[in-house]
């Protein structure tokens, strides 16, 4: 074997490493990236039913301070819980 031969094949032993590489990182990445799409839809969601349970308390305590303010308005609670 001569140099021209081992430079030859050092080069190509190197492109191939390099475009095994370039593959599996490009993978990595796409993979990556597919984990945070992953990652967001999943956050997007629990914010969602973050937001709807909040606005179902939000909703009752609403209604209970409407009962209070109801019930400051008349003489019992009594009557008022009647009306209702």
């Amino acid at each position: 074997m001569d140099l021209a031969d081992i430079t030859e094949f050092r080069t190509t032993w190197n492109n191939e490493i390099f475009l095994k590489n370039k593959s599996a990182f490009l993978t990595a990445k796409r993979l990556i990236r597919k984990s945070i799409i992953i990652v967001q839809a999943r956050l997007c969601r629990q914010l969602k039913y973050a937001e709807n349970n909040l606005t179902i308390e939000l909703q009752a305590i609403e209604h209970e301070k409407q009962i209070l303010n109801n019930y400051s308005q008349s003489n019992s609670l009594a009557e008022h819980l009647q009306q209702i």
